[in-house]
């Protein structure tokens, strides 16, 4: 868990699925990296909850420092939860795609 909490702020959550990998992408952990600090690895197939303090957070995954996603910049408001998709994509770099959730 990201340690930018503070018990005075109600948390907020960032939720990120690993999509399947191809099979050269099988064996490898990706590094989440939430305000330039490694929060922890994911999997394929794996979701990870990372919580957070309410505000403006960047969101970046990686498997090499040389390869990974752009940095997506992520607003929480008090108790809200924002979920992402991570997949392999052109050439080695990883892609960030925001879940779109429906309210029905």
């Amino acid at each position: 868990m990201n340690d930018i909490v503070s018990p005075e702020t109600s948390t907020c959550i960032i939720k990120i699925h690993r999509l399947r990998a191809n099979f050269a992408d099988l064996a490898l952990s990706y590094t989440v990296e939430i305000d330039k600090k490694d929060c922890g690895q994911i999997r394929p197939r794996q979701t990870r909850s990372f919580e957070v303090s309410p505000g403006t957070h960047r969101l970046r995954i990686r498997f090499v420092p040389q390869r990974g996603s752009p940095k997506v910049e992520v607003v929480l408001a008090s108790g809200e939860t924002k979920e992402f998709q991570c997949r392999t994509g052109f050439l080695g770099s990883v892609v960030i795609h925001p879940v779109e959730t429906s309210d029905t």
